[in-house]
């Protein structure tokens, strides 16, 4: 469950994912960082795979961005993970 300041989400229990799915090239900017979006990257994974109605990509990449704020993520390795989903995300998403 993702209980934001502005939204809440229920993930379905059981639900598969392979959290953040990050390039070799990149490993650096997740590494220490993964307690901060283990959550933020399954509540990602999901609406990239089931699509809520009324959720855009762009809305679950800004989702992804401000979950992993709010659980205590520095500012810019958010920022840098969301950026690699805004340019590199588009293969995965399900809508």
């Amino acid at each position: 469950m993702y209980d934001g300041n502005e939204e809440q989400f229920t993930v379905p229990a059981g639900f598969a994912t392979d959290l953040a799915s990050t390039p070799w090239f990149a490993k650096w900017l997740i590494r220490g960082v993964s307690e901060k979006r283990d959550k933020a990257a399954c509540l990602h994974d999901w609406f990239y795979r089931s699509t809520p109605p009324g959720v855009t990509r762009k809305d679950a990449d800004r989702i992804f961005f401000r979950a992993m704020i709010e659980d205590g993520a520095n500012i810019w390795r958010a920022w840098l993970m969301y950026r690699a989903v805004r340019w590199f995300g588009g293969r995965a998403w399900s809508g």
